[in-house]
């Protein structure tokens, strides 16, 4: 289960049932060494929205892991702010691997393009 296990993963479980976005970001940038559970946290914070939430995003949109960089991407698009639009936006214009590009672009089509 990674440094989270069953009793942390819960723990950001109950805080997103809650609403505490500011509260997930707390948490998460305390225990982010864990990959899986960062990817996952990531995906809360696009579905709560928020300021720390949002700024949390923002700041993965460059990480330095590409699993991170998509993760982030689609969190921001699932947030479904024209401010994170644009984020992702100038993020695949900076972006140098295909499979991000490739993966977010295709997420972004999808929620956009229809």
């Amino acid at each position: 289960m990674g440094l989270f296990g069953g009793n942390e993963a819960e723990k950001l479980e109950k805080l997103a049932e809650k609403g505490k976005g500011d509260k997930v970001v707390e948490l998460l940038r305390k225990k982010s060494t864990d990959k899986d559970t960062l990817l996952k946290g990531l995906e809360i914070c696009g579905k709560l929205g928020g300021e720390d939430p949002v700024n949390f995003i923002t700041e993965k949109l460059q990480d330095a892991d590409p699993d991170v960089r998509i993760a982030a991407g689609k969190a921001a698009l699932a947030t479904g702010t024209d401010y994170m639009k644009t984020s992702v936006q100038q993020m695949l214009g900076s972006e140098k691997d295909q499979k991000v590009i490739d993966t977010v672009r295709a997420v972004y089509r999808e929620k956009y393009m229809k």
